[in-house]
């Protein structure tokens, strides 16, 4: 399949290594690196809008998925494989446009402009731009990526540098709110890993097929998974593992007390990206590879999950009376 006349899998590599390259020729150039940055994020938006165009103008092709595969570890099953569908452009197009307006932005803490803080990324302009820039990187792939291996690279990458963004710039508190941040973050990728394993690990043992269990395919995994019924206890605890991956970076109550002061303590650039487009990964994955992937545990935990919704609504809301600025 192409787009404009170009390979599937060329363009979306392009999008996704974009920010990455953007990222180091940043961190060459020192100086100039905020106007490296500004280009790569001029470019990553024109991309995600032509991506946008080819999505929604497809003759006769209504919801069309762009998406194409090179072999990587074939004896394994793994493959390079990336996808673009009407679920997925929004947020790329999204992550693109916050990306430009991040850079732009004034890099301080507006809560606490007169901070000594507020001008470290000023001081070390070109490290900042390039991890702003890897960041973006991470969570494009994380939205791309139509092989669960790679979307899991993607999904633990993005913690490099987000860690590197709160801790070196954020204020004197940042290396312990990025401790805990990574704590949290780690945990729950750990328990989505068990949960992803144990579906490749029930597939596998119901095909009598090592392929079809770990070949990391989303769409061939939920062909098995659907086709081989795959019991509602076993669909509710795999998809309670997605929940306790993503919740963290959503964040649903209680896993959410490292948000409060990644938020007030970051630069403004850097809470944009955070809140902006990583809790949307949470939400993408949970939507992608757990509603559609264990649809009965889904329903058995829908009263849990909008509770928590509930309960977090709520509790913002008292929070933001309660504080004074």
């Amino acid at each position: 399949m192409s787009v404009f006349a170009i390979d599937a899998l060329y363009y979306l590599s392009a999008m996704l290594f974009l920010p990455l390259a953007g990222a180091v020729i940043a961190l060459i150039a020192r100086g100039a690196a905020k106007m490296v940055a500004i280009i790569t994020a001029l470019l990553e938006l024109a991309l995600a809008g032509g991506l946008l165009y080819a999505t929604l103008t497809a003759t006769g092709k209504p919801g069309m998925t762009i998406a194409d595969t090179a072999p990587w570890l074939p004896s394994f099953g793994l493959n390079y494989a990336l996808q673009s569908d009407p679920l997925s452009v929004w947020l790329i197009l999204l992550t693109a446009f916050l990306l430009l307006i991040a850079i732009v932005a004034p890099a301080h803490n507006a809560a606490h402009p007169a901070r000594a803080h507020v001008s470290a990324p000023l001081r070390q302009p070109a490290s900042y731009y390039a991890a702003l820039l890897a960041l973006v990187s991470g969570m494009l792939g994380v939205f791309m990526a139509h092989s669960i291996f790679l979307f899991y690279i993607f999904w633990e990458a993005m913690l490099v540098p987000a860690y590197f963004l709160i801790a070196r710039f954020a204020r004197e508190r940042g290396p312990a709110i990025a401790m805990r941040f990574i704590i949290y973050a780690l945990g729950g990728g750990l328990v989505m890993l068990a949960g992803l394993i144990g579906l490749g690990a029930v597939v596998a043992s119901k095909a009598g097929s090592f392929d079809k269990g770990f070949g990391f395919n989303p769409d061939a995994w939920l062909q098995h998974a659907t086709g081989l019924n795959i019991d509602a206890g076993t669909q509710t605890w795999l998809f309670a593992a997605i929940v306790l991956g993503v919740a963290v970076k959503i964040p649903l109550l209680p896993l959410h007390s490292w948000l409060p002061d990644t938020y007030a303590e970051s630069p403004a650039p850097v809470t944009v990206l955070i809140a902006g487009v990583m809790s949307k990964t949470g939400v993408y994955v949970l939507l992608r590879f757990g509603v559609m992937l264990f649809p009965l545990g889904a329903a058995n935990w829908q009263p849990w999950l909008a509770g928590l919704a509930i309960a977090g609504i709520l509790y913002g809301a008292l929070a933001a009376l309660a504080a004074n600025s």
